[in-house]
């Protein structure tokens, strides 16, 4: 199955994360315009604008505005994007773990509720959906066939195959020869 539902609440995570997307994407163009060959190698824009084309790509698929909605992204045309904005995110999501005994001390002086607790369930469900995302990508891509024996590289199975190098002690002396 190629498409996949993105769930309201995942459907957040991915937009956040696609807005930075954007921003790296403008950084990797902002970087090849000041480069001093940018005139000989204009292929150095390519991959940051497909990079900017992907965000956009889903960006434009799962709307831009904070709307909770479940949305059906097909893999083979986001697939990139998606793994790469929902990875980004949940290492968002794993540092505000991370931090979060600190900003509970601070929003405890505020008169704020804890969220910790909040933020562990939040990357729990990211990394569940992150790795979901990355089953449903590893299905689509073929499976590599089983290496099959050409008759150029039959042989009987005790012989080893030549090597440029032959060690012996005829020739030279020295114990190698090149065949």
């Amino acid at each position: 199955m190629s498409t996949i539902l993105v769930p309201p609440a995942m459907v957040g995570y991915l937009r956040e994360s696609l807005h930075c997307e954007l921003g790296k994407a403008g950084e990797e163009i902002a970087a090849a315009s000041e480069r001093t060959d940018r005139l000989q190698r204009p292929e150095c824009y390519e991959e940051p604008l497909a990079h900017l084309d992907r965000a956009r790509a889903l960006l434009d698929l799962i709307g831009w505005k904070q709307e909770p909605h479940e949305v059906r992204v097909d893999l083979r045309e986001h697939r990139r994007a998606i793994l790469e904005a929902l990875r980004l995110e949940a290492l968002v999501v794993e540092d505000q773990l991370r931090d979060a005994k600190r900003t509970d001390a601070e929003r405890a002086e505020r008169g704020e509720p804890p969220r910790r607790a909040t933020h562990a369930r939040q990357a729990a469900a990211l990394r569940e959906f992150v790795t979901y995302v990355e089953a449903q990508v590893s299905a689509l891509e073929p499976s590599r066939p089983p290496a099959i024996r050409s008759s150029r590289s039959s042989r009987p199975p005790n012989r080893r195959p030549r090597s440029r190098w032959s060690y012996a002690t005829r020739g030279n002396g020295s114990g190698a020869e090149r065949r």
